[in-house]
């Protein structure tokens, strides 16, 4: 977008973000928690929406958690239709992927819809600065989630990222790429 061109597109809201799927210790349940609250402290006009099942107690805890500490501010759901959870993340401002592997069905999603991905660690095909912001600690995401709500640049670039990689992980692109591979080795 060039100078005055609205940074957020119509329907994305700046103080709000969702996260789809189940919550657990092993999807990074208690780094999600920490940081959604760091959050919630810092911009005391944000909200967030966990929809999903917790599967363990450390999900659990994590979720009635942050509702007992911000009330109204997280809606908490155990699941909604396909079609209902991406209008959800097409609002959002970016999502959270918490874990150090895991998430590519909430990641796949989000970028499939021009939502920002806001990661902990680089992982399989995240890279910091191209289709995600790498967050390792709290600070670094609280300064993620702003730089995409007031840079003109930064969530452009993310989400065309991300749609870059949607787009290279489609059926037809990985179908020509295999053929290639595929070339090759007859020749």
């Amino acid at each position: 977008p060039g100078p005055g061109t609205a940074i957020v597109p119509a329907g994305v809201e700046r103080d709000f973000s969702a996260h789809i799927g189940s919550f657990s210790r092993g999807k990074g349940a208690r780094t999600l928690g920490e940081f959604y609250g760091a959050l919630l402290e810092a911009m005391p006009a944000f909200r967030i929406q966990l929809v999903g099942p917790a599967i363990d107690e450390e999900g659990a805890m994590m979720l009635a958690g942050l509702q007992r500490r911000f009330g109204d501010r997280v809606q908490v759901s155990s699941g909604c239709p396909r079609d209902q959870a991406m209008a959800i993340l097409g609002r959002s401002l970016f999502v959270f992927s918490p874990a150090a592997r895991y998430g590519w069905g909430l990641i796949g999603d989000a970028w499939g819809v021009g939502t920002a991905v806001i990661s902990r660690v680089e992982h399989y095909d995240l890279k910091d600065g191209a289709n995600c912001l790498v967050a390792p600690d709290v600070a670094t995401f609280e300064r993620s989630v702003r730089a995409l709500a007031e840079d003109p640049g930064a969530r452009e670039r993310i989400t065309t990222g991300g749609r870059a990689t949607v787009a290279a992980h489609a059926p037809d692109a990985v179908a020509a790429t295999l053929g290639e591979i595929l070339n090759d080795v007859l020749r």
